[in-house]
């Protein structure tokens, strides 16, 4: 399907007053990415971060895809190499990965990764623990359905009750090891995070994960405009 066939077929659903589910924008999106999209979760110190990832050997459907997805309110990476010939581009804000999910689940367009997609917003809506989580994902790995190592995370925590520990002994950024720095300046970067968005991933305050980003920014020479 081109992007000109999903925007016809739209714009004749909505003259028709009907959007059917499987002609919508999210019912393309979802397809797309039960084929080549990707569910990536990280334990971080009381919480999970998720990643939803879209990849192609061709850069043109990534930034379509790209484009389609910022069309609907998503915040999305730039796009890179994954180093293995393709293109990638990456949603790991959180409420851009709740919405994300909610729209595909609710497309009708999932079929093979229709668990992991829901597994994010059992997880954000304090259903099920970061141990849990886990469990199904193993369980997926087991069944032949998620390609992958089997994950163990010891997070006995629904979010918001890991968003609560680490409110309560969140670390200042004199405990950041420089590696951890420059994984976060790159989240910046290359994934669009902002200040709220690191300091959840990385287990930091809001104001550490801003004062990493200005110390880089600061670190940066200034071009002079005198001659020399």
């Amino acid at each position: 399907m081109t992007e000109q066939t999903v925007h016809n077929v739209e714009s004749e659903n909505r003259n028709s007053g009907q959007l059917q589910p499987m002609h919508s924008v999210w019912s393309y999106i979802s397809g797309y990415f039960d084929g080549d999209g990707s569910v990536d979760v990280d334990a971080r110190a009381h919480t999970l971060h998720w990643v939803l990832s879209f990849s192609d050997n061709w850069i043109e459907q990534v930034r379509w895809v790209k484009q389609l997805l910022e069309g609907e309110g998503i915040t999305v990476g730039k796009s890179r190499r994954t180093g293995v010939g393709a293109w990638k581009v990456e949603v790991a804000g959180i409420e851009s990965l709740k919405k994300m999910a909610a729209q595909m689940l609710n497309s009708g367009g999932l079929h093979k990764k229709k668990r992991e997609i829901k597994l994010i917003i059992d997880y954000y809506i304090d259903k099920i623990t970061g141990v849990e989580a886990s469990e199904v994902l193993n369980r997926e790995v087991r069944e032949g359905i998620r390609i992958g190592k089997m994950r163990h995370f010891a997070i006995p925590y629904t979010y918001l009750q890991g968003m609560k520990r680490w409110a309560n002994g969140s670390r200042s950024g004199g405990l950041l090891t420089d590696e951890v720095k420059r994984n976060l300046l790159k989240d910046h970067v290359e994934l669009g995070l902002n200040g709220r968005e690191l300091g959840v991933k990385y287990g930091v305050s809001r104001t550490t994960a801003w004062r990493v980003i200005r110390g880089f920014r600061d670190s940066i020479p200034q071009h002079s405009s005198h001659p020399m």
